[in-house]
C-alpha cells in the first residue's frame, strides 16, 4: 500500500518544504498517534529528527501537525469505538488544528477545513455521525 493513499489527508504535508515533508512521512510511518500527541501536548521537538531531516526548530510544529492530521485520517472508524473514544479523537484532532471544541463547534471546524483538507473534514464528519448514533 502506498503511503500516499488517496484516503489519507496529506494536504498540510504537501504545503511544506521538501525536508519537512520527509519528516512528516517519517513521523506518519514510524510514530503512533499517541506518541505524536504526546510530543504535541508537551510542545517537544526531537533534536535527532531535526538534525537528521535538516529541519529548523520553528518548522517542527507544522510538520508534527501535518503528521498528526494524516494519522487521524488513517484511523478507520468502526463500530467497536465507544462514543467516549470517538469524542476523544475529535477533541484531540480539533485541538491539534488550533480549533478546540471549547471555542468552536464541530460544525465550524468541519466547515473551516472543508476546502483546505477535504479528506480530514469527511473523516471528522463521519466520526461526528458515529457519535450521534452512539447517543441515539
Amino acid at each position: 500500500m502506498s503511503l500516499y493513499n488517496e484516503n489519507y489527508e496529506f494536504s498540510l504535508r504537501n504545503t511544506l518544504p521538501a525536508n519537512s515533508r520527509d519528516l512528516v512521512d517519517h513521523l506518519f510511518t514510524t510514530y503512533s498517534l499517541a506518541e505524536m500527541l504526546e510530543l504535541w501536548e508537551n510542545r517537544q521537538s526531537d533534536a535527532e529528527l531535526l538534525k537528521r531531516f535538516k529541519i529548523q526548530e520553528k518548522e517542527w510544529p507544522l510538520a508534527l501537525q501535518a503528521a498528526i492530521i494524516a494519522k487521524f485520517s488513517y484511523i478507520d472508524i468502526h463500530k467497536k469505538f465507544s462514543a467516549e473514544e470517538l469524542y476523544y479523537l475529535v477533541k484531540s484532532a480539533c485541538a491539534v488544528l488550533g480549533q478546540p471544541l471549547s471555542e468552536y463547534s464541530l460544525n465550524e471546524v468541519i466547515s473551516a477545513q472543508q476546502n483546505r483538507m477535504p479528506l480530514f473534514s469527511a473523516w471528522l464528519y463521519k466520526v461526528a455521525q458515529m457519535i450521534q448514533i452512539r447517543h441515539a
